[in-house]
């Protein structure tokens, strides 16, 4: 029996699905250190700051398009490179020259505009001052301006088809989080706050720096030839992607805008409970689509279009399956595991919040699965109107629905927004890139 199960592993598991499970071990791992994390953080915090936490360390997602859509454009070139047979180390030695400058230039606009970002993004917070605030929001700010190495690396490694290194190491800088963060114990209440946030950004910020600087010790002296038209080709690729970046960003993280803005502190920390469960969960089958970019890259190249579909179709079929299941027990275990999560924490999590969850990242796997496909042929063009469709509808809805229904109001209107925009879009563009 054994024998027939791996026989049928060798012949059906491809690569991007190797990938795929190795990953997954390595996002286990992450969810592991990330549940010990919370743990630690609330019982020395308290609930309060922890909000404080929750909404600043969320702010990760924003500095997604730190590198200005570079990132997309160079592994874009990369796997074109890969698929016709020709050196592409150029391409990425260029794309640091542009981000470089680009991301000195942000940080200090960041920490100058760090005042006004704290009356918008802390207005609920009432239980520390403002120049506290100020302080704590610049410190993530600007270490989030270097953001850009851990995606540059990512995006490097994912279009060598090198992802199982990228995810191992990632799941090591967790571990290294995890060690670092017993010790937030023996710090004081003042200090406690900022050593949390430390402690959870930057050992990934130098795991990934590291790497980056292992693939530069293999590259030659003439790799790292600034070359004007390579910069060139960077930049007007990357245009297309910086608006698909920009509105993804945005629709996907709105939401924790308007969270602060509306609701208690207990309920942000509800919200941030649940969707870093199911975000958690996603990753492992987002860390799927992203090892299949490359892939699906070069065959689209080769004209296997057949090839691309079936894959594409066997993802959703077995993604929302998965997905279902999840939900379903989730809705059953929600609130025996914040307790173990968050003891503190005395707001009860309704089964209706854990089924809107599920049902709103079921309707985004089906939208990211046909997505990647646009990505891979670069039709940003059809995600940038669809992306702006979408953040248009959901802050509508979310500021409609918010008042009547409360927090459901959040997940309701982005369920929303998905199913009149890139939930039928999508499908319609990336069938006629298959077809």
């Amino acid at each position: 029996m054994f024998q027939r199960l791996l026989s049928l592993a060798k012949s059906k598991f491809s690569w991007q699905f190797k990938v795929a499970i190795f990953s997954s071990i390595c996002k286990i791992v992450v969810l592991a250190c990330n549940i010990l994390i919370v743990r630690i953080i609330s019982d020395s915090l308290g609930i309060d700051k922890y909000a404080i936490f929750t909404i600043l360390i969320n702010l990760v997602g924003w500095f997604l398009v730190g590198d200005l859509g570079i990132g997309s454009s160079m592994q874009n070139y990369i796997s074109e490179s890969r698929g016709i047979g020709v050196k592409y180390e150029k391409y990425v030695v260029n794309s640091l020259y542009i981000i470089l400058p680009i991301t000195l230039l942000l940080a200090s606009f960041l920490y100058m505009m760090s005042p006004a970002i704290a009356n918008v993004l802390l207005k609920q917070i009432y239980f520390i001052g403002t120049e506290e605030k100020v302080f704590y929001l610049r410190i993530v700010l600007l270490i989030y301006s270097l953001n850009f190495i851990i995606n540059i690396t990512s995006r490097l490694f994912f279009a060598e088809k090198k992802a199982q290194i990228i995810n191992g190491w990632i799941a090591f800088s967790a571990l290294i989080s995890l060690c670092l963060m017993f010790f937030v114990k023996y710090f004081n209440v003042e200090t406690k706050l900022l050593y949390a946030l430390l402690v959870s950004v930057i050992p990934n910020i130098v795991v990934s720096s590291i790497l980056l600087l292992s693939r530069f010790f293999k590259m030659s002296l003439l790799d790292f030839k600034f070359e004007i038209i390579i910069c060139y080709d960077l930049i007007k690729r990357a245009y297309g992607f910086l608006g698909t970046s920009v509105l993804g960003v945005v629709s996907v993280n709105i939401d924790g805008i308007i969270l602060a803005n509306k609701m208690p502190p207990e309920l942000v920390v509800v919200y941030a409970f649940c969707a870093r469960i199911f975000s958690s969960i996603y990753n492992f089958y987002n860390q799927l689509l992203q090892a299949s970019w490359p892939l699906f890259s070069e065959k689209l190249i080769l004209g296997e279009k057949i090839y691309v579909k079936n894959k594409t179709n066997m993802y959703l079929k077995y993604g929302i399956i998965a997905m279902l299941l999840i939900t379903l027990f989730l809705s059953f275990i929600i609130n025996d595991l914040a307790h173990l999560i968050l003891p503190k924490l005395d707001t009860k999590i309704s089964v209706s919040i854990v089924l809107l969850f599920g049902v709103w990242y079921i309707v985004r796997l089906y939208s990211d699965t046909y997505g990647i496909l646009l990505h891979v042929a670069n039709k940003t063009r059809s995600i940038n109107i669809t992306g702006l469709c979408y953040l248009l509808v959901n802050v509508l809805s979310q500021l409609v629905l918010i008042p009547i229904i409360g927090l459901k109001g959040i997940i309701l209107g982005a369920i929303i927004a998905y199913l009149f925009t890139s939930f039928w879009f999508f499908p319609i563009q990336a069938r006629k890139i298959v077809a």
